[in-house]
């Protein structure tokens, strides 16, 4: 406006000056005038647009300002970070976030010392964290990174905290820091339970003497632990660590089955347990047990990584091998017994049969002409002898027939010629016509089917075993009743001698065993049988006996 007076004022004297001396130009100067008016206007509306598009560009731009502080906060506000500035010159610290991570939590207090940082840190901390902020103080560093403990609520939390230098004064020293604190307490408490489980792990497999390998299948690199190195005497990582590596170590002889094993288990994603021998550096071989399974796949679900451990059992297969070669001993030995106690006792009964067949051939016959030649001298002494020496010599005729029954029946007993006679079921029947001979007891014979064909040893192993359950019955048992059972199957011949005496506790005498029950179960064995002794106090025994009919 002004600058438009002044205008104004200019031409207007000049027009006086003009009309004063051109009195002509009058209708001239009016036209001019109103020139000058129209453009001053103009200029005026000019300035005037100029003037509010400038406040509107201002107010736009205030508006962005405001916009951008306020998106700024709220970004600070949403993040669990602390954004920090310090101002070196006055060795201030400001927070521009909520958290405080840094310092103990204050309501409306963002400006702090430095020392109320360094001294809110631990103990252990403080001096540390004072020296990482005197070295950016002065110079020394322009950036940095430390995590350490500060004291929040009575607790230690785990912070961890990156600034750097970002203005510098007119003679090069620091001006202004920025920085960032993250609060990383969980994650620490993370790593620490974890670097505990690694710990726990490393004592568990050093005390275990276990290796550990990782396989990785997609670029067939094996890592293994220097525990494998340590057990087979190489160097730490001295051996190309691959599969064919491992494969080539592998003995001879356990090559292909440990490959074998290894893939389709693998393919198969199971559990593998390996036993094989690996080459030494020494030169030697050494038994190992190889376990692992499948611990990740690829995209399309093919099996990229394998975890494992190897143990070194050698000691353990040399012991097993000790032991095997002891076992085939001992079953060579317990073989040759089992064979010298058969031969024992076919011996016996070659004997016994022997004994038999020459006291019932001999011995009685001969006692019989003994009697015969008495009675003969009986008959001639009748007349002319005195009645003392006939009833003497009656006497020894009584006696030498007496003997002669005597020797009949032990010559059965010691062989039963009616085995060999009429069967088995009738030796078995002779048999308990003798025991009731001794004792009275009620037993009672029952035979099932056809015994005609069988074996002549197996028989005879029938009768021994029988003729020793009636025997065990009248010396142990009290018993009033005995059942015995013979019954033909397809196959087999089954035999039951059951009585009702005071039975016995088969554990105590499983642990002392008459000879007489050793020799029965040895019979069976011998004829491929099974014997099986049932009983309880007060609840009778039984004995079964199964043999086999054909070999």
């Amino acid at each position: 406006m002004f600058a438009f007076e002044k205008t104004a004022y200019f031409f207007n004297n000049w027009l006086k000056i003009s009309s004063s001396s051109l009195g002509s130009a009058a209708i001239s100067q009016s036209l001019f005038f109103w020139l000058i008016i129209i453009l001053t206007s103009v200029l005026i509306a000019a300035c005037i647009l100029l003037i509010t598009l400038h406040r509107r560009k201002l107010s736009a731009l205030r508006n962005k300002v405001k916009y951008g502080e306020l998106r700024y906060q709220t970004v600070l506000r949403s993040l669990n970070d602390d954004i920090f500035e310090v101002d070196v010159e006055n060795e201030q610290f400001l927070l521009y976030s909520v958290s405080k991570n840094m310092i103990p939590n204050e309501e409306n207090k963002y400006t702090y010392r430095l020392d109320d940082v360094v001294q809110s840190a631990h103990s252990s901390d403080k001096q540390k964290l004072a020296n990482l902020f005197s070295d950016m103080l002065t110079g020394m560093i322009d950036g940095c990174s430390m995590e350490y403990r500060v004291i929040k609520e009575g607790r230690e939390k785990w912070v961890h905290i990156r600034a750097r230098t970002v203005s510098y004064n007119h003679s090069g020293k620091p001006e202004r820091i920025l920085g960032v604190c993250s609060d990383i307490d969980k994650r620490k408490k993370i790593e620490e339970k974890l670097n505990k489980q690694q710990e726990l792990y490393k004592l568990t497999m050093e005390s275990l003497n276990d290796a550990v390998f990782d396989y990785d299948l997609s670029r067939d690199e094996i890592t293994f632990s220097s525990q494998w190195y340590k057990m087979l005497g190489y160097k730490p990582f001295s051996l190309k660590e691959t599969f064919e590596k491992w494969i080539e170590l592998v003995h001879p002889e356990d090559k292909d089955s440990f490959q074998q094993t290894f893939i389709e288990s693998v393919n198969k994603e199971k559990l593998f347990n390996i036993e094989y021998r690996m080459l030494k550096a020494d030169g030697e071989y050494r038994w190992l047990l190889t376990r692992g399974k499948v611990v990740e796949f690829d995209q399309d679900d093919t099996p990229s990584r394998v975890l494992g451990t190897c143990r070194d059992i050698h000691q353990q297969k040399i012991a097993e091998q000790e032991l095997r070669a002891r076992e085939e001993s001992l079953r060579k030995s317990k073989s040759e017994l089992q064979d010298l106690n058969a031969r024992l006792i076919n011996s016996n009964e070659s004997q016994r049969r022997y004994l038999a067949r020459e006291m019932h051939d001999e011995f009685t016959q001969r006692l019989a002409v003994a009697a015969i030649e008495i009675n003969k001298l009986e008959k001639m002494l009748a007349e002319n002898s005195s009645t003392a020496i006939i009833d003497k010599i009656s006497a020894v005729k009584t006696d030498i027939l007496e003997l002669s029954e005597d020797i009949r029946k032990l010559s059965r007993h010691i062989h039963p010629s009616l085995l060999d006679d009429l069967g088995l079921v009738a030796a078995i029947r002779s048999e308990v016509s003798l025991v009731k001979e001794k004792r009275e007891l009620d037993i009672e014979v029952i035979d099932k089917g056809s015994f005609e064909d069988i074996d002549s040893d197996k028989a005879l192993a029938v009768f021994r075993i029988v003729q020793e359950a009636l025997r065990n019955v009248v010396r142990h048992s009290k018993a009033e009743c005995v059942d015995v059972l013979l019954e033909r199957k397809d196959d087999s011949i089954e035999v039951s001698v059951e009585d009702d005496g005071i039975g016995f506790e088969i554990d105590l005498r499983k642990t002392k065993e008459s000879l007489g029950l050793i020799s029965m179960k040895e019979r069976a064995r011998l004829t491929g049988g099974k014997l099986d002794i049932n009983s309880k106090p007060g609840s009778g025994t039984v004995i079964n006996l199964e043999i086999p009919v054909n070999d």
